[in-house]
């Protein structure tokens, strides 16, 4: 959510506000590709989830204009199979593969600064709300990781 102070704030003084904020900018969202989301009420679940984790943190501001965004996050899929047994499924994300077990819940999402991308998944996270807790603690270990980078309005190598 982006803080109502700075949301009420005129388009020149919200860059100037938002330029004084030492926190890093995200945009929590649903991947957008040739003009239409990708979008299901899971992924709306995840999202808003998300942002309620990240929302306070020290280090995080949730904003909602990409403009405003240092570091974007694309939640791509939420879901839970429904067999008990074994095996796992292989799930395609950007350049990578990653095998989910069958029978389990998860979450996929892919960070963007700049040209970088990093896939943060979860599997057999016991629940919907620890999936966002463990994405939104792996968006501020990274965070926290690449800042300087971030600070000087590059991408992290």
């Amino acid at each position: 959510m982006l803080v109502p102070a700075l949301a009420a704030q005129p388009p020149d003084k919200l860059k100037s506000a938002l330029a004084r904020d030492s926190r890093t900018t995200v945009l929590v969202g649903p991947l957008v590709r040739d003009g239409f989301v990708d979008v299901d009420r899971g992924v709306l679940d995840s999202i808003k989830d998300i942002k309620n984790e990240l929302d306070g943190k020290k280090r995080v501001l949730v904003v909602a204009d990409k403009v405003q965004a240092q570091v974007t996050v694309d939640v791509l899929s939420r879901g839970a199979t429904s067999s008990g047994g074994g095996g796992a499924v292989a799930m395609p994300i950007g350049t990578m593969t990653f095998l989910i077990p069958i029978g389990t819940i998860g979450i996929a999402t892919v960070l963007h600064a700049g040209s970088y991308e990093k896939p943060i998944v979860f599997q057999n996270c016991q629940g919907w709300r620890n999936c966002a807790r463990l994405v939104a603690k792996d968006i501020e270990v990274w965070i926290a990781a690449n800042g300087t980078s971030l600070d000087q309005g590059q991408p992290a190598p």
